[in-house]
């Protein structure tokens, strides 16, 4: 029987936990936050906190992180306030600069002399996806980059993967995501993109059964293996 597998056009990166360990930078920022407003230090058996909020929107994150440590918190009357706060925190901590994760830079370059056209999905604000692809030299070969802020809803919704299919001229059928979470492996599915699946350290216990295949890292990781991913449209 002939193969049924739609051409692979177009790659398409998450970047928090997958390009780059920012959610060892994002813990230390709600970390330092909670400690200088809240009085709170949370101690390694809150670690599952922070795992819980990977992935996750901001108002999302803010309530759980408000129920776990129990804080008097307004939401979401107190939520702008907060955010600046936390981000204030964050981009200090970013500019101090990030390193790729394993076979991450690889597979960006071999993508792109594949002709394949490669893009970003991420929940994380454009000028911080823009920081990082130039902190890592890659920001040539991306031909598009998506923020969760420009569409109304976050990951899990597939609202991003829509819009980063559309910027970059192809169907979702056509396209391969590579996701760390859960919520962006459910919103990649529910685009109709195929998905690899690379958990972290935080997303580990994360329900990855929607991913079309799961991997340790992108060491190793091939656009031949991409294109074999199973399709089940």
């Amino acid at each position: 029987m002939a193969d049924q597998r739609p051409r692979l056009d177009a790659v398409i990166f998450d970047m928090d936990g997958l390009l780059v360990d920012t959610e060892t930078l994002s813990e230390r920022a709600w970390r330092e936050l909670l400690r200088r407003d809240f009085g709170v230090v949370p101690d390694e058996t809150d670690r599952a906190w922070f795992a819980a909020i990977v992935g996750k929107s901001g108002p999302d994150s803010w309530t759980s992180v408000r129920d776990h440590f129990g804080l008097a918190l307004a939401m979401p009357r107190g939520l702008p306030e907060h955010e600046r706060e936390y981000r204030a925190i964050y981009e200090r901590i970013l500019a101090e600069g990030v390193d790729p994760l394993p076979g991450v830079i690889d597979l960006v370059h071999a993508c792109h002399e594949a002709g394949l056209r490669l893009g970003i999905a991420s929940s994380s604000r454009l000028a911080h996806i823009e920081h990082i692809v130039e902190q890592l030299g890659l920001a040539p070969l991306f031909d598009a980059l998506t923020s969760g802020k420009e569409v109304p809803r976050s990951k899990p919704d597939p609202a991003i993967y829509r819009l980063a299919c559309q910027r970059l001229g192809v169907e979702p059928a056509a396209a391969v995501a590579i996701e760390d979470s859960g919520s962006g492996v459910m919103a990649a599915r529910d685009a109709g993109l195929r998905c690899l699946a690379v958990p972290s350290e935080y997303t580990a216990a994360h329900d990855f059964s929607l991913a079309s295949a799961v991997r340790p890292s992108l060491i190793g990781v091939t656009p031949a293996d991409l294109a074999a991913l199973p399709w089940e449209g």
